[in-house]
């Protein structure tokens, strides 16, 4: 059995099979109608979802540097010197060629620091680098 209904987005009437769940029938009245609805984050999200299983390309696929990188963690020792020091200071990114990508400060995570981020003993640095560039730093 179908329902006419007259939703106050569209210009004139949808026939309409009823359903249980209003969600249901939104998402349907949406799919018969020829303006933007709000189902974009709904396409979004099964994009997504063939990317994820390989129906699909990602969009990045072909932009990113061939570099084999690798995430490590590195411990600031109590007697470091780096310990009281910024980021910016340090320059590992010159030095070394890392990117520091999280701090574990005990039970906080710094995610994606600043330069101005200071560093204290016990600090546990995520960073981002080549084996090369990792086997430098430690």
């Amino acid at each position: 059995m179908q329902k006419t209904v007259s939703p106050a987005s569209l210009c004139g009437t949808l026939d309409v099979i009823p359903s249980k769940s209003a969600s249901h029938r939104a998402v349907m009245m949406a799919a018969l109608c020829k303006e933007d609805t709000r189902l974009a984050p709904l396409q979004r999200s099964r994009d997504i979802e063939a990317e994820v299983y390989g129906r699909k390309r990602p969009l990045f696929e072909g932009h990113l540097l061939d570099r084999d990188l690798h995430i490590s963690d590195f411990s600031i020792p109590a007697n470091s010197s780096w310990a009281g020091d910024t980021l910016m200071q340090l320059k590992l990114r010159e030095r070394f060629g890392i990117q520091v990508s999280s701090i574990l400060r005990g039970r906080q995570r710094i995610n994606i620091p600043t330069g101005s981020t200071i560093l204290f003993p016990g600090d546990k640095l995520q960073v981002i680098g080549s084996d090369d560039q990792l086997s430098q730093l430690n």
